[in-house]
């Protein structure tokens, strides 16, 4: 097995291990070994690194290894190598320093897809019900292509609903995406998003603790949960039921000390209820990008901290960019917008008319306005001051 960097994007693994890499290929697969005959995380974990895993596999393993299991490891292999899939380990050096505080929880080994560096990027979480409204459908859209702008890899699990809806946000704004998959990085899971799926390995990346060929199961879902809210720097909840996955998320994110965000929705929705009550329970409440990004841990080293950075867009920039930054998901009404602008109410009026013409933003009765679908292309190529 290799580690080799971007396997989907260079060409399939040449057997070379990664940058950093502390073990072999024999170890690599001693660890596939053990996972197959169902060694838990924990045990390897207490054993790594004082023991090898090729050791650790001889205390474990009968002599001779069952045929079973060694079509098992055979397969996976082959899979992987179809898949142009990499792996790596919790001795390698590619590790997500933030997992090996998961202690004895954290996976072994990460099995992936796609462009491994983006591990070392600024992410934020967007998951929500797979029964998602059309609002809710927009609203991912909207605030992932936000961040992305704002140079933050959008982080989800690529479920139908609220989870691909993110995805494509980010990827259509030109930006970068993660997905975490609760089954082997070669199963294509859900078939609806095989596409899209398929789209994150060739631009973004594809993650998986599970090996190979594993199916996508109830239970791997909420255990890949914890590595979406350990990974990320805050967790948004755009829809929700009371008792739902983004819950579970969400929750792993409050004992992780993450912060957790949601977008408000209509009273009595189904889809509202859950996001409302994280709100009622402390989450911050989520109007635009910009309540996500002053939150973030790291945010003066994604972002910057002045307000010029802060509203920065690759299209709309200065004023008309501070205005934009203000206009989200939810209606808000004139002055709120000049307020949070710092700008004139006849000066806001004037540069939401531009906004709105070039598709950005769009006017409801009573002088109200919202963040509309990013322009893809936009429509006219200049720059707003």
């Amino acid at each position: 097995m290799s580690s080799r960097r971007s396997p989907g994007r260079d060409g399939p693994p040449d057997g070379a291990t990664g940058e950093g890499s502390q073990i072999t290929d024999d170890d690599r697969t001693a660890l596939l070994l053990l996972r197959m005959l169902g060694v838990a995380d924990a045990t390897l974990n207490r054993s790594l690194p004082a023991q090898s895993p090729t050791e650790i596999a001889r205390e474990f393993c009968a002599e001779p290894i069952p045929e079973k299991i060694e079509r098992r490891i055979a397969s996976a292999l082959r899979e992987l190598e179809r898949a142009q899939a990499g792996v790596i380990t919790v001795v390698d050096a590619d590790y997500p320093p933030c997992l090996h505080e998961l202690e004895a929880e954290k996976p072994p080994m990460l099995f992936y897809r796609g462009d491994l560096e983006l591990l070392r990027t600024p992410m934020v979480a967007i998951v929500g019900t797979r029964r998602s409204t059309e609002y809710g459908n927009e609203v991912a859209e909207l605030l992932a292509a936000d961040l992305t702008r704002h140079g933050i890899t959008v982080i989800s699990g690529l479920a139908l609903g609220i989870d691909a809806h993110a995805h494509l946000g980010a990827l259509q704004a030109g930006g970068k995406t993660i997905a975490v998959l609760g089954c082997g990085i070669d199963v294509l899971y859900p078939q609806r998003n095989a596409m899209l799926q398929e789209r994150i390995a060739a631009e973004g990346l594809l993650l998986s603790e599970f090996a190979p060929g594993e199916p996508a199961l109830k239970h791997h879902f909420l255990q890949r949960n914890r590595l979406i809210a350990k990974l990320a720097g805050g967790v948004v909840v755009v829809e929700a039921g009371l008792r739902s996955g983004s819950h579970n998320t969400a929750g792993w994110a409050g004992t992780y000390g993450v912060q957790v965000f949601a977008v408000p929705g209509p009273i009595g929705r189904t889809a509202s209820m859950g996001t409302n009550a994280l709100i009622q329970d402390g989450a911050k409440l989520v109007t635009s990008v910009r309540d996500i990004i002053e939150e973030l841990p790291w945010r003066t080293a994604a972002t910057a901290t002045s307000p010029e950075t802060l509203s920065a867009n690759p299209v709309v920039a200065g004023a008309a960019g501070r205005v934009l930054e203000v206009v989200g998901p939810v209606a808000v009404q004139i002055d709120q917008v000049a307020r949070a602008a710092k700008c004139g109410t006849a000066e806001a009026l004037a540069l939401l008319a531009e906004l709105e013409l070039d598709g950005y933003v769009q006017q409801l009765p009573g002088k109200r306005f919202v963040r509309a679908r990013i322009p893809e292309p936009p429509p006219r190529k200049r720059v707003l001051s």
